[in-house]
């Protein structure tokens, strides 16, 4: 009973009009003595402490190549205290919040720490992974060539006479020279891309077909026209251990970094639910949707 006639007094309190209105004065008077307390110079605290002025000893040293004096010291303090001081103001106004660059960088900066227990890779973890991915470090396939160049004639006719002129020494063993050309006659083992790079699609493509040994017949380029015979083909292969270990090192180690970046976002992920508001609602089982029951 005392309990109850406790309570009904609360109660009819809570509907007095004075009482209302002195909880809300309580209220304003709170808040005004929080803000006025901020606005006459109630001060935080911003501390440099040891390891932040050795943090900019190093990077003066970095970027001047010498330690800062005293006075580029005081500067390089006074720049940090700038920077902490509009960092903090900002926060308190909110202006963090919602901001797309801020946001990337805050995920950038967590994906970072997860590098932090990568391992450099080992020759051997280098060499398996390597044997692991030979399709990434393939040597592509090249021709040795031979190739007499013809200069195109006046006339189509002429170029044509000329041509056979030629092709038909070379099929009888004897000395053609042919044109001048600025790539030589002997061409070094070529791969395709470079045969295109050269000498066009076409006669890229034309030269795959050949025979070795054999002349070919008249093939053309942007610089005229060609009679070509493989010397030696080249198969792919894989790149020996000693051209490509530092790509492979790289390779592996960018191969890390992302594997540790994701396992830790997968952990951090697990602990959220993620609720989309274009999400279909699921059906109760044995009810279908939209039956309102």
């Amino acid at each position: 009973m005392a309990r109850q006639a406790g309570m009904e007094r609360v109660r009819r309190w809570g509907r007095e009009p004075l009482v209302l209105f002195l909880l809300l004065g309580a209220l304003i008077f709170v808040a005004d003595y929080a803000i006025s307390m901020r606005a006459s110079g109630q001060k935080s605290t911003i501390s440099v402490d040891a390891d932040t002025l050795q943090r900019l000893r190093a990077q003066a040293l970095q970027q001047w190549g010498r330690p800062p004096t005293q006075r580029q010291l005081d500067d390089l303090v006074e720049a940090h205290v700038r920077e902490e001081v509009l960092v903090r103001e900002a926060r308190t106004q909110g202006l963090d919040q919602e901001d797309a660059i801020v946001r990337r960088r805050l995920a950038q900066k967590m994906e970072f720490l997860a590098h932090g227990e990568v391992q450099a890779p080992t020759e051997a973890e280098q060499r398996a992974y390597l044997a692991a991915h030979p399709e990434r470090y393939q040597l592509a396939p090249r021709l040795r060539l031979e190739q007499v160049y013809v200069r195109p004639q006046a006339t189509t006719q002429a170029t044509q006479a000329r041509l056979r002129r030629v092709r038909d020494a070379l099929l009888a063993g004897a000395a053609e020279p042919g044109d001048r050309f600025m790539l030589g006659r002997m061409l070094p083992a070529q791969t395709p891309e470079q045969l295109v790079r050269d000498f066009g699609e076409p006669f890229a493509q034309a030269v795959q077909t050949l025979s070795p040994g054999a002349w070919s017949a008249p093939l053309a380029s942007p610089y005229g026209w060609h009679l070509v015979r493989v010397l030696e083909r080249v198969p792919g292969r894989v790149a020996p251990w000693e051209q490509v270990r530092d790509r492979v090192a790289a390779d592996l180690g960018e191969a890390r970094v992302a594997a540790a970046r994701d396992d830790a976002y997968a952990r951090l992920r697990a602990r959220y639910t993620v609720v989309r508001a274009d999400a279909q609602p699921q059906a109760v089982p044995g009810q279908a949707l939209g039956s309102g029951r």
